[in-house]
């Protein structure tokens, strides 16, 4: 479950376990924020990533997203965020 700039609880096994967003300290814009978190979660899950892993990356990816007008972050940026 995504929460916004607060922990997503990813349900692992039934039991909830919160993953801490990443903070951004002045957000540009929020347009587009839980639609990259979706994207990088899904790509971390799909490339093997545990899920709680996967919602790390998929936090990073939407904190890169937010420090850039529009909805989309130069794909660099987003690579450089989702890591390896």
């Amino acid at each position: 479950v995504k929460n916004g700039e607060d922990a997503a609880l990813i349900a692992v096994k039934g039991a909830f376990q919160p993953v801490p967003a990443v903070h951004v300290a002045t957000p540009v814009d929020t347009t587009g924020a839980g639609d990259s978190f979706n994207g990088g979660y899904l790509a971390a899950r799909l490339a093997g990533h545990a899920p709680a892993d996967a919602a790390l990356r998929a936090h990073r990816v939407a904190a890169a997203v937010v420090q850039v007008r529009g909805a989309l972050a130069p794909f660099e940026t987003l690579r450089a965020a989702f890591g390896n």
